[in-house]
């Protein structure tokens, strides 16, 4: 088995074993799944003020790593998957409740109704 190259925190003579690089990627593997499901976890729980950069911080990373996974991922952008659960919550909410337009499309979290409109 050849040597790999040098670990970037490492010496010149540290060298990373296939085992160590296998559970470095489970690791990263595993985060990238966490970040995914507390993104989406903001959504559902959260919608109506929900925001990536609450799960960027929470787990410490920047929000493009935790756009890019949850793009990865799902196929579709956290602002996809946002508007996607308001406009099923919001048509839940006109089928079943007594609430007109204007409270409904706040009570999902837009604040522009001519936006809303439009989506």
């Amino acid at each position: 088995m050849s040597p790999r190259p040098p670990r970037r925190n490492g010496g010149p003579d540290s060298y990373e074993t296939d085992a160590e690089i296998s559970a470095g990627s489970a690791r990263r593997d595993g985060q990238r799944e966490a970040l995914v499901q507390a993104a989406l976890q903001e959504i559902t729980q959260n919608y109506r003020e929900a925001s990536l950069s609450n799960v960027a911080r929470t787990y410490g990373v920047s929000l493009a790593y935790v756009s890019e996974c949850v793009r990865t991922q799902t196929g579709k952008t956290y602002k996809e998957l946002l508007q996607k659960h308001r406009m099923e919550t919001a048509a839940r909410l006109l089928r079943r409740s007594d609430l007109n337009i204007q409270q409904i499309i706040t009570q999902v979290g837009y604040e522009n109704t001519s936006y809303f409109y439009r989506l």
